[in-house]
């Protein structure tokens, strides 16, 4: 559980859209929408939600947090995948009722349950007046194995994850540079988050 706590969002317009304090407005669910974006291609990868806990171990940790609705849980996003979301930039929007993510995704790369990289693999279209699907021809990733066929990706090991994960908290730049530095963004090109 995070000691975190965020400020009720200011009456007053110009304090929540110019001010510098974080005050998420979270609906009557206590929820605010993310959307997902890959911080080196920016490809959207995926919307969802979060609490006030899952926020505050986002920014705690640098690690993306979820609230699952289907689930009723909090969700740390790779925790059983292993495509861990490092953040490497968090935005509000101007009235702060929704979050933009950008990520360096571990693990293979893949943020969508059904393998893929992307949850938006799926074009919406009208034919004769009724909507419909069109795959954009995006398949689960798959690695090449010694044999030289394909096999679906399995989970990374928990230890590895755990050391990534440790070796990524352990970097006062990236931690630094994501938690606390306003400066994040002209930064940016100083580290290259290719080697963590």
């Amino acid at each position: 559980m995070s000691a975190l706590e965020f400020p009720k969002a200011p009456s007053d317009k110009k304090a929540l859209e110019e001010g510098a304090v974080l005050s998420p407005r979270f609906d009557a669910s206590g929820l605010v929408t993310v959307v997902v974006t890959d911080a080196e291609d920016g490809m959207l990868l995926m919307v969802a939600h979060m609490n006030a806990q899952a926020l505050a171990l986002t920014l705690e940790t640098g690690i993306a947090h979820y609230w699952s609705r289907s689930r009723n849980a909090l969700w740390k996003k790779g925790e059983t995948s292993g495509n861990f979301q490092h953040v490497v930039e968090m935005r509000t929007d101007c009235d702060q009722d929704a979050l933009w993510l950008r990520v360096k995704v571990l693990g293979h790369d893949a943020t969508c349950h059904t393998g893929r990289r992307s949850c938006f693999y799926r074009t919406v279209g009208l034919v004769d007046g009724k909507g419909t699907l069109v795959d954009d021809g995006s398949k689960p990733l798959s690695a090449t194995g010694a044999d030289g066929k394909k096999h679906a990706l399995k989970p990374v090991h928990q230890e590895a994850l755990d050391k990534s994960t440790h070796a990524y908290l352990q970097c006062p730049e990236c931690h630094k540079k994501f938690v606390r530095d306003p400066l994040a963004k002209e930064r940016e090109q100083k580290f290259d988050f290719s080697k963590n």
